[in-house]
């Protein structure tokens, strides 16, 4: 059962099966890290500075809104508590921009908000900023230039239904302004940036089926264009970026619960299946240090709010991704040499 309210968002315990695609691939390695120290469903997640920020959220039993803000530091494989958001709210969006981190819109509990905040780790204090236009929760962010771009999510002004609305938040000025709506109206998709531009993954659409689309905007045209679809349709899902491959982990499928991880590498516009999460959950959250992927919180089949904490690490698709001993991440290279043979053999861009 998926969380799609906009008031309170307590989930059942339902019996869900695994989806297991017959065409997975396995190629990156995932590991077991430190769990988090508070358990959430419909966190965010972003990176500043090395350091990977856990914020808000909601646990089920009893329903309570989280404002946690824990910190993890891959390092060290540990976390700490650091200053809570001040308005607690699940469904939100994150991103982060010269080391800053903002927390966007979500559900405080029982409406949806336009609140802005953001949090300095140097300081480790949190400030209110210039309120997004447009109310929203289940939308999601992402950073080109300096710029945040908060894209679609359940519009509070037309009924709580997807939306494909597009607003940009520039810290520099403290302001926010329109831009070119996403083509696809969706409510929980992902949105990731690479080389300058932003995809818009998956989601829910406006007749609250789960979507394959894809679709990829450009901030420097403010022009929109659709790319290649999903092998399937997903929403609450995590994406993240690790060397210029989009992973998408995670989420729903038509009702069921999926671990699989999705590979989609912009340069070629195509996607792969790699090798599946070790734990299956919905409205997760994740984000990216040094080429790893930290997949983290979110929900299991019965609805309980997890802590776990898995990190992905996937194949080298460069050559320079073999130097320095980065090969030694993987068994099946007994060498940099054996590295370099299966990116130009296997990964040739």
């Amino acid at each position: 059962m998926r969380y799609k309210q906009p008031i309170v968002c307590i989930l059942a315990a339902l019996p869900l099966t695994l989806v297991v695609p017959s065409m997975a691939l396995a190629n990156g390695i995932w590991t077991t890290m430190g769990p988090m120290p508070t358990a959430r469903i419909a966190l965010s997640g972003a990176t500043a500075n090395g350091i990977v920020y856990a914020i808000g959220g909601y646990s089920p039993s009893p329903f309570a809104v989280s404002q946690a803000n824990e910190a993890y530091d891959p390092a060290t494989n540990s976390w700490s508590s650091e200053a809570p958001v001040p308005t607690g709210r699940y469904a939100l969006a994150s991103a982060s921009a010269n080391g800053i981190v903002y927390a966007i819109g979500g559900n405080p509990g029982g409406y949806l908000t336009n609140v802005v905040e953001a949090y300095d780790p140097n300081t480790n204090s949190w400030s209110t900023k210039a309120a997004m236009p447009t109310s929203r929760q289940n939308h999601a962010a992402a950073e080109v230039n300096g710029i945040i771009y908060a894209i679609g999510g359940d519009d509070c002004c037309a009924g709580f239904i997807a939306s494909n609305i597009v607003e940009a938040y520039d810290p520099s000025s403290n302001s926010w302004s329109t831009k070119a709506p996403m083509p696809t109206a969706r409510k929980a998709l992902e949105a990731v940036a690479v080389n300058g531009v932003i995809y818009a993954i998956g989601g829910s659409d406006l007749s609250g089926n789960d979507t394959t689309a894809v679709e990829a905007y450009d901030p420097a045209t403010d022009t929109w264009s659709a790319k290649t679809s999903m092998p399937v349709a997903l929403e609450h899902s995590a994406a993240a970026v690790a060397n210029g491959i989009v992973y998408v982990v995670g989420g729903y499928s038509s009702g069921s619960l999926v671990s699989t991880t999705y590979a989609y590498d912009p340069t070629t516009n195509a996607w792969t299946v790699d090798t599946p999460m070790p734990n299956a959950r919905y409205a997760l959250a994740a984000a990216t240090v040094d080429a790893v992927v930290y997949a983290f919180g979110g929900g299991d089949t019965t609805g309980n709010a997890l802590a776990t904490n898995e990190a992905f690490t996937g194949l080298p698709t460069t050559k320079d991704q073999c130097e320095d001993g980065g090969w030694k991440t993987f068994a099946i290279f007994k060498n940099q040499g054996d590295c370099v043979s299966f990116v130009a053999t296997h990964r040739k861009r």
